[in-house]
């Protein structure tokens, strides 16, 4: 009954039938996998960071508070929009609305006109989405490079792996970063393939949406420069356009922030962070080398001010988490417990998180592409029609 129902009639080409049917399984590995995101809603539970990102955004574009500022606004907005239409209430007066995000996010999703469940269920929904546009992205880019088959591969490795599935409901970052950083690195492709003014302009937008994501997208910087580097003899790149990057980031990052000038003296919680006697102790130093005092430094007007105190305090963060007031902050991995963490942290996550098949085939791809390599280097006389072809920018 199945195999007669799949058949298509004779009257439409055998390669209409294959496009009709492969758009038929993407729909159905795509709307499959939106399905099971969707069911898994009904067993809400929020999980800590949606403390912060949930309220964040309505909060700020209600109050021009922006209480957690350890990561940028933009997600937060996209958040923001179904809570709005929902009638969520930002809690105008809400005093812990300005300095603790987590007594902020507590009275917000539980003391709120609207139901927790309604507000969680309104923000989990931009996510979901933002994780189907990251499978769709995925596809189309695949299936472009190296044709159908590899864009289905894709697909099916990136719905059914377990991380992506467990955080690309969440509320949190992770998965609107990996949409913003594939993005990011799309747009290089594109210009490294065309150098043209628009596709220029395209890269730095989608480096600077990038940044407006997740603070920790500043590497795609340093490798989109090394990409550039690498590629500097190219024909027509057009290097010199790149002074302009810089001004381009500072203008939508201050737009992201919706023109915000603020000083540090207006900022009730930088005396409160858990790396603030850190900073305290060096603002006296940085006033005297400015030949000011501490009091005129912090009364200094800064653009986008929350965005340099969010990067501040993520760097503050890595520095100094050793010395932090509480002393039963530790980190763990694999049994054991440290305040400096470990050279190794990335390597066990990666092998830990990911799954034994995702391993498996990168393992593979790395086994043939030494052998390929080999092969050649052993074999100059080969003809041009025995060698497989190089997808190349």
């Amino acid at each position: 009954m199945l195999k007669r129902a799949l058949v298509l009639p004779r009257t439409i080409a055998p390669s209409a039938q294959k496009d009709i049917l492969a758009t038929l399984l993407f729909a159905l590995i795509l709307f499959g996998f939106l399905g099971s995101m969707m069911l898994s809603q009904l067993r809400f539970s929020p999980v800590g960071d949606e403390f912060a990102n949930i309220p964040g955004g309505l909060n700020f574009l209600a109050t021009g508070r922006y209480t957690d500022a350890t990561q940028p606004p933009l997600l937060r907005y996209l958040i923001a929009i179904p809570q709005y239409f929902a009638g969520v209430d930002p809690l105008p007066n809400e005093a812990s609305g300005g300095a603790q995000w987590k007594d902020y996010g507590g009275k917000y999703m539980y003391g709120n006109k609207v139901s927790w469940q309604t507000i969680l269920f309104s923000a989990r929904i931009v996510i979901i989405v933002l994780s189907g546009v990251l499978l769709w992205f995925l596809f189309f880019w695949a299936k472009q490079l190296w044709g159908r088959n590899a864009g289905f591969a894709t697909l099916v490795f990136m719905a059914w792996e377990p991380t992506f599935l467990g955080h690309g409901q969440l509320a949190t970052l992770d998965s609107a970063l990996s949409l913003a950083f594939l993005f990011s690195v799309f747009s290089l492709w594109q210009y490294l393939s065309k150098p043209t003014w628009s596709n220029f302009l395209l890269l730095n937008f989608a480096t600077a949406v990038a940044l407006l994501t997740k603070f920790s997208a500043i590497s795609l910087i340093f490798s989109t420069a090394i990409c550039l580097f690498i590629f500097r003899k190219k024909t027509g790149l057009k290097l010199m356009w790149f002074w302009f990057s810089p001004f381009i980031f500072l203008f939508f990052i201050w737009a992201a922030y919706l023109f915000q000038i603020k000083s540090p003296a207006e900022d009730v919680q930088i005396s409160q962070a858990r790396e603030s006697f850190q900073l305290q102790t060096q603002l006296d130093k940085v006033a005297a080398n400015l030949g000011m005092t501490k009091r005129e430094m912090l009364a200094i007007r800064i653009p986008a001010y929350d965005f340099w105190k969010g990067f501040g305090m993520q760097t503050f963060h890595a520095m100094f988490q050793d010395v932090w007031k509480k002393k039963e902050d530790f980190q763990f991995l694999n049994g054991d417990y440290s305040r400096r963490g470990w050279r190794s942290y990335f390597a066990w996550t990666f092998l830990l998180k990911s799954t034994i098949s995702s391993i498996l085939l990168l393992l593979l791809l790395v086994c043939f592409g030494a052998w390929r390599s080999l092969s050649r280097s052993f074999s100059p006389n080969l003809t041009a029609s025995n060698k497989a072809p190089i997808p190349s920018i």
